[in-house]
């Protein structure tokens, strides 16, 4: 992956703070509601979800509204859904019954802290408050909220990443090293929560049925830049760097996109092919994107 000149001045982590910050208010606010029966659970809930992260996909929902002409604040609610079921997903993904991780986010998993079957109950709560947040948002109109919540569970359902999971973990198939069904698999199990996040962000702000598939292609785009950048980092960075495990799908026998590609410099160019066709989705967009064209330089730049 090089380094790009027009990079450098976007493509940091602060560029983008102000967004991150109201999304960490709702988050935080998102099980803080007092019941002591359940406070230890709450507890557990916290310490996946709270943890430090990047917030790529409610960060993406709040500019993409942004975008729009709508204040990002009025669409946090609907970013911090995306979250919740992004931190299921991890604390589901790490389980021994899949992908049997130890580290998330630089510290120990969940089910290594809490067991296993708070673990799985942490996943369970974090889902459905994704959906209450979304469902009870008067920031946005209802039908915005009806249109959310549908496509927030086909993101996260069988069609998209639990579906992708599946796929992933399937033994029986046969087709791991064909590109097209690697990319099938992560635009389902990564792609379709990122770029629903971004649709879901201009869905919030009112868009047209034309700009609402422009929002999804760019997000598409993204989220399989995405993913070529997580292989690349995944092969080439430590486990103090990604706050994870580094290597562990090819050592599990997985192909990843090095693989598929044929080596660390060919993914590499097509790295930097990728956030190409991200920029140039973005220019299709209300205000060129925003700042969905610098979020999508801070996927490709990002060192963890």
């Amino acid at each position: 992956m090089t380094t790009r000149a027009d990079d450098a001045p976007i493509a940091d982590a602060a560029s983008l703070g102000d967004l991150r910050a109201l999304v960490n208010i709702e988050l935080a606010r998102a099980f803080s509601a007092e019941d002591a029966s359940v406070a230890p659970l709450g507890r557990a809930i916290d310490y996946s979800l709270l943890a430090p992260g990047k917030r790529i996909r409610p960060v993406l929902a709040l500019a993409a509204a942004e975008a729009c002409g709508m204040a990002p604040a009025a669409v946090a609610k609907v970013g911090a859904a995306f979250e919740l079921v992004h931190a299921y997903s991890l604390v589901h993904d790490d389980l021994p019954a899949m992908d049997d991780d130890d580290l998330r986010r630089g510290v120990p998993t969940s089910h290594k802290v809490y067991g296993e079957a708070v673990a799985v109950l942490v996943g369970d709560a974090l889902q459905a408050r994704a959906f209450e947040l979304v469902a009870t948002d008067d920031d946005v109109t209802p039908a915005a909220r009806v249109d959310v919540v549908a496509l927030l569970a086909r993101a996260a359902g069988w069609r998209g990443m639990v579906g992708g999971q599946y796929l992933d973990i399937d033994e029986s198939r046969t087709d791991h090293a064909d590109l097209v069904a690697l990319r099938d698999v992560h635009d389902r199990k990564t792609g379709a929560l990122i770029a629903g996040a971004v649709e879901a962000g201009a869905i919030a702000a009112g868009v047209d049925a034309v700009q609402r598939a422009a929002f999804a292609t760019f997000g598409r785009e993204l989220g399989w830049l995405f993913q070529l950048v997580d292989d690349l980092l995944d092969a080439t960075g430590s486990s103090d760097a990604l706050g994870k495990t580094p290597g562990k799908d090819a050592r599990d026998g997985k192909v990843t996109a090095v693989a598929a590609f044929g080596g660390v410099d060919a993914l590499c160019a097509a790295v930097d092919e990728q956030l190409d066709r991200c920029l140039e989705a973005a220019g299709a967009l209300p205000d060129d994107g925003g700042r969905l064209p610098a979020i999508a330089r801070y996927v490709h730049g990002r060192d963890h």
